[in-house]
């Protein structure tokens, strides 16, 4: 498998899964032994899953890209934004209806076409300043 297929798998499993909330495509490009390192969810595909649940039920996407997408061996890096509204409670904060920008890096280790580990980053302290969790000194 090339690096640019790498590159391709990646940007599609972003946009389907965490734009479009499309969970099937955990099955198709995802491990079955896949491991997901984030200290927010468990470390399997159905971690996996329910990250993607909880954060679209708190934040549906209306947008968002990825901005660098890079690759040597079998690593795929991209750095991610997605724009959404807060409209569900998220770390026991109640929906606000204010639109935030959710930004964040994430490191994919492919094997025979399908990702098989993540290293997931979510910038979580700015988003919990959008929703009013936190405030910035003045």
């Amino acid at each position: 498998m090339t690096i640019d297929q790498h590159k391709i798998i990646v940007e599609r499993l972003f946009k389907k899964l965490w734009l479009q909330g499309d969970l099937a495509v955990v099955d198709e490009w995802v491990a079955a032994d896949y491991v997901l390192h984030s200290s927010l969810f468990p470390a399997d595909c159905w971690g996996l899953k329910q990250a993607v649940t909880l954060l679209r039920d708190a934040f549906p996407a209306f947008g968002g890209r990825v901005d660098d997408v890079i690759a040597a061996g079998d690593r795929v890096a991209c750095r991610w934004i997605r724009y959404s509204l807060h409209d569900g409670e998220f770390m026991d904060v109640a929906a606000t209806g204010r639109e935030v920008t959710i930004k964040g890096m994430t490191i994919y280790r492919l094997d025979h076409h399908k990702v098989v580990e993540e290293w997931l980053e979510i910038d979580l302290f700015d988003l919990m300043r959008q929703i009013g969790a936190i405030s910035l000194p003045e």
